[in-house]
């Protein structure tokens, strides 16, 4: 009658969980490594990286005390509506006040509207986000949020900060 064929039963994308670079990634971040305090996600994994890899580095970053200036730009394949609730949630923890979320157009403007009203509960001072992928009102509420969260701490200006202040750029 008819053959059967065994097919693969893993999940597409999962391969790159299992990255030696990925790995170290997520260690640093988990153990509260010092290059954390600035970290720069596009230096230790690509801008091809999809959903299963921003989810697990979003969810190490939830364990991570040292990070202040977060750079999660230019993850188009990745960063989605659910990897950017993931974001505000590692963000209400108040540790990073610092953030580059550009280039990620494939966020619904329903989300960066939940993502607007959620800044009000972070320390975010400084971010960027490309302009062409929120609205003139999601970016006049981001600002006024910013501004207000900078009554919170002084991390961004402080000389004791000076270290990682220099190396916050691109905001």
């Amino acid at each position: 009658p008819g053959s059967w064929v065994r097919r693969s039963v893993r999940a597409s994308g999962q391969t790159a969980l299992s990255s030696r670079r990925l790995n170290e990634l997520l260690a640093a971040i988990k153990g509260n490594h010092p290059d954390t305090k600035v970290l720069k996600l596009k230096n230790y994994i690509g801008p091809e990286s999809n959903t299963w890899v921003l989810n697990k580095v979003l969810d190490a970053m939830r364990l991570n005390d040292t990070c202040e200036a977060l750079y999660i730009q230019n993850f188009n394949e990745g960063m989605l509506d659910e990897q950017l609730a993931k974001l505000t949630a590692v963000l209400k923890r108040g540790h990073i006040w610092s953030l580059n979320i550009g280039e990620n157009y494939l966020i619904t403007p329903k989300a960066w509207n939940r993502f607007a009203k959620a800044l009000a509960h972070t320390h975010v001072t400084h971010m960027y986000a490309s302009e062409h992928v929120v609205s003139k009102e999601q970016k006049t509420k981001f600002r006024d949020v910013i501004r207000a969260n900078r009554k919170k701490h002084r991390r961004h200006d402080s000389p004791e900060n000076l270290a990682v202040i220099a190396q916050v750029t691109n905001m």
